[in-house]
């Protein structure tokens, strides 16, 4: 016979069981999307799992990116911009162009390792609305 732990979704036992994450946190509608590559290119899809964890303002949001080969940054912040150049979006995989409206990582202080990727800004609002 099966324990009622086991017939529960396993991603809100993981959620329930971090510290950081309130009631607020659980209910929200937190995307992952994946991709093939090992490569930080703006021109290729990258293996790294990303979560859009809040938008504070309609400029910024708040970026869970964690590659096991690379770099975890569990509460990076990306800025509104313009693509300075063609790419990929790192959180749907559509093609970006040059002068797109996108989200990329600050790079206030030390450039992080992803600093050269993107995130269309159409894709953000539809998975969370700024506060």
């Amino acid at each position: 016979m099966q324990s009622k732990e086991c017939d529960r979704d396993p991603w809100e036992q993981i959620l329930e069981s971090l510290p950081s994450f309130d009631e607020d946190a659980r209910g929200r509608n937190i995307s992952t999307f994946r991709s093939n590559t090992q490569h930080y290119d703006a021109n290729r899809l990258t293996s790294a799992v990303i979560h859009v964890v809040d938008r504070p303002t309609d400029q910024t949001v708040i970026i869970y990116w964690s590659d096991a080969s690379r770099c975890v940054y569990k509460d990076q912040l990306w800025r509104l911009s313009r693509a300075k150049r063609n790419g990929i979006c790192a959180l749907t995989n559509q093609r970006v162009a040059k002068g797109d409206s996108i989200f990329c990582p600050s790079t206030k202080g030390s450039k992080p390792v992803n600093h050269d990727m993107m995130i269309l800004s159409n894709a953000v609002p539809s998975l969370m609305p700024y506060k």
